[in-house]
């Protein structure tokens, strides 16, 4: 642990939680010390590699220009393997910033992130931001010509269509993954922790999230994901689809119970009629269907049935 400057009102925590990325971790450390914006902490957590990933991290920041260009440096090395949930809520306890981004150690920010967002969370007053996402290769240059970097791109597109991000959120995560978060800490504490959902826990949390404060997106794409075959969005099978079926149903059942602060939460007492149609089978199985490529129903065709559905 080093310091080096006492923490700022824009400072932000960069927590990586790593784990088996030997291959690709110095990559997003180094697109962390890359960002314009200056009040950066950072805070890795291997979580028990069976690889050279925490030997490649504390190479990494041994270097002296860390010191210089971090308000803080925090390495740490489970003591048992926690899960990525275990290893998030470890650095959400940790950090120290106003604001929290999150960073997963085989994917990369754009240099120009943290500024960005930071400058969008103060004028939009935004709590929960994250950007639009561009697919990378095991290479770090943009995946072309691939059916899945095509679909994750086009989650930006797909939460365009909805009348709220937290509504687009009902059919898929359409921030991608944890990576893609930035949260001020206050409104961690306030969420609450990650859940132990394996798959998605990125997804449950964002959805908690959204009853609180609605989501900002902002369509540059700030984030990049790196597709290659040890990932879990290139490695998902077809059992692993089940979870966040399950999750979409504890949400809607809890919604219909629940009330909000967020006033454009997709909850009955915000939008009667549209969140019964989508909380149908027919809607979210229809909508879902839509992103993954399965089925044709066409955007205009479906807020229409929407419109008439709040209409009724």
């Amino acid at each position: 642990m080093r310091s080096c400057r006492r923490p700022g009102g824009d400072l932000v925590s960069v927590i990586v939680p790593a784990y088996g990325h030997e291959a690709y971790v110095t990559a997003a450390l180094d697109s962390v010390a890359a960002q314009t914006h200056a009040a950066v902490e950072l805070i890795v957590i291997d979580d028990c590699s069976k690889d050279a990933t925490f030997e490649r991290i504390t190479d990494w920041a041994a270097a002296p220009e860390r010191a210089s260009r971090f308000v803080r440096v925090v390495v740490r090395r489970n003591e048992k393997n926690l899960g990525a949930h275990g290893t998030l809520n470890l650095g959400l306890e940790l950090a120290r910033g106003t604001y929290v981004s999150l960073l997963n150690s085989d994917d990369m920010y754009d240099p120009a992130r943290l500024a960005t967002l930071v400058a969008t969370a103060r004028g939009a007053g935004g709590e929960f931001l994250f950007s639009g996402v561009r697919v990378v290769d095991e290479t770090g240059q943009r995946l072309l010509g691939s059916e899945l970097a095509a679909r994750i791109e086009f989650m930006t597109d797909y939460a365009a269509t909805f009348p709220s991000v937290s509504y687009a959120l009902l059919g898929r995560n359409v921030a991608v993954s944890t990576g893609n978060f930035f949260f001020t800490r206050d409104l961690a504490w306030r969420v609450g922790p990650f859940s132990s959902l394996k798959y998605c826990h990125d997804w449950e949390f964002i959805l908690r999230a959204s009853l609180l404060t609605e989501p900002v997106l902002t369509p540059e794409p700030l984030y990049l994901y790196r597709v290659h075959g040890a990932n879990t969005f290139a490695a998902l099978k077809r059992e692993e689809i089940l979870e966040p079926e399950f999750l979409r149903h504890e949400f809607f059942q809890a919604g219909k119970l629940g009330k909000a602060v967020n006033p454009l939460a997709a909850v009955p007492g915000n939008w009667p009629g549209f969140f019964d149609f989508f909380a149908s089978s027919d809607g979210s199985v229809g909508w879902a269907n839509y992103v993954a490529g399965g089925d044709r129903i066409r955007i205009g065709e479906v807020l229409r049935r929407l419109h008439e559905a709040g209409a009724a």
